[in-house]
């Protein structure tokens, strides 16, 4: 971007890293959070993101980004603490080897203060991302805390959180997995199960092997009985698997068939509605191609009865999303030679495309006659409009 020579950039880049360092060591604390920001950016971009940059290869002066976080740590006050663990676990590509950065994380976690623990927290996980023999002390520090009946609820919500960085290598996967299933089943709060089971979601998607029994699991928490905040959670937590393109399980007929029946239950909440048909979706478009095509107008006939009953929801966009998702499968179907040769594709294609006039229609209707404009009403049958096209 800046016309550069040839290894101009590892100066530029030494120079850029090495202001910022300035900048959070001697600046207030709004400047402090704003280059942890920075650095919490480039976090969530991935480690191959952090690797690239922190490498040696481009990187060289580490130890002196080190130095300078760990004196704010050491002079600092609770938040100016919690922001340089926040660092400390963002740079865990090079921190990971460093004692003393080690020690400072480890003997965080257990002091009284939340925001400093709760920082602590992140920072272990991120240096567990990277290091097998960190990750092992950390594991068990989680096991203790967890089944502590003195931590508090946040502090029990941050180590359930830092359970899904805990993936680095599979034995450490498999007794992080093992620990958190048997914590999240003796669990009756909510908030602390839904964490765990999105936890343990993130640790099997790193790990094949981890899939079939953690399929199983979120096929528990989607019956009747569950509370609606798990019910939801475990169909979240199965497109986070299919997004990573890992789980081959839920795949099969039975689990369409399953998500089926979700979305045929009497007075079905909206929320539940809603993440039941964009795990359906998810499903068909990773399967579409392999559907035998005599299967396929049973199944749009599944579709319709499922988007007839959500376009009575009252949330709008739900109502949107549903007839999105019945054009876009349908355009699937359009792309097929194998639905035009018996003019399936054909019949189908009219059948959706009278489907959305009609509601159109349904929705211009009341308002012929009426000088008063539904701004709401507008939008939507633009959005019909636009999705028919």
């Amino acid at each position: 971007m800046f016309g550069l020579f040839p290894e101009e950039d590892k100066l530029f880049l030494n120079a850029i890293l090495l202001c910022l360092a300035d900048a959070f060591s001697s600046g207030d604390k709004h400047t402090k959070e704003c280059v942890v920001r920075i650095f919490m950016k480039i976090k969530r971009r991935g480690n191959r993101d952090a690797e690239g940059i922190f490498s040696k290869e481009m990187f060289e002066n580490q130890l002196e980004l080190l130095t300078r976080v760990k004196e704010v740590f050491d002079e600092g006050d609770t938040e100016e603490r919690a922001l340089s663990l926040r660092l400390f676990g963002c740079w865990a590509y090079f921190a990971k080897d460093c004692p003393d950065v080690r020690y400072i994380v480890l003997s965080s976690l257990v002091t009284g203060d939340v925001l400093e623990v709760k920082a602590a927290y992140f920072a272990a996980g991120c240096l567990s991302e990277t290091s097998d023999d960190f990750a092992v002390v950390f594991l068990e520090m989680l096991r203790t805390t967890v089944s502590s009946q003195e931590s508090s609820e946040d502090i029990k919500l941050a180590a359930g959180r830092a359970f899904a960085k805990l993936w680095c290598s599979f034995s450490i996967a498999e007794n992080a997995y093992k620990l958190g299933l048997k914590l999240l089943m003796d669990s009756s709060e909510d908030d602390f199960s839904a964490t765990m089971l999105i936890s343990l979601s993130k640790i099997a998607s790193r790990w094949m092997l981890l899939v079939p029994t953690q399929f199983e699991l979120l096929t528990l928490f989607q019956s009747e009985d569950r509370s609606l905040r798990m019910q939801v959670t475990s169909l979240r937590c199965f497109r986070l698997l299919l997004a990573r393109e890992v789980c081959i399980v839920p795949s099969n007929a039975s689990t369409v068939h399953r998500v089926f029946g979700i979305l045929h239950r009497s007075e079905l909440q909206p929320t539940l509605q809603l993440e039941s048909l964009r795990l359906l979706y998810k499903i068909l478009l990773i399967n579409f191609s392999i559907i035998p095509c005599m299967e396929i107008p049973e199944l749009f006939q599944k579709l319709f009865v499922v988007v007839k009953n959500m376009l009575k929801s009252s949330v709008q966009s739900n109502r949107v999303f549903a007839v999105n998702v019945l054009a876009d499968l349908s355009g699937k179907v359009l792309g097929r030679q194998d639905m035009w040769s018996g003019g399936s594709g054909c019949t189908l294609a009219s059948q959706v495309i009278s489907f959305i006039l009609d509601q159109v229609i349904s929705l211009v209707t009341p308002l012929i006659g009426n000088n008063m404009a539904d701004f709401a009403v507008e939008f939507e049958v633009k959005s019909l409009l636009k999705t028919l096209f």
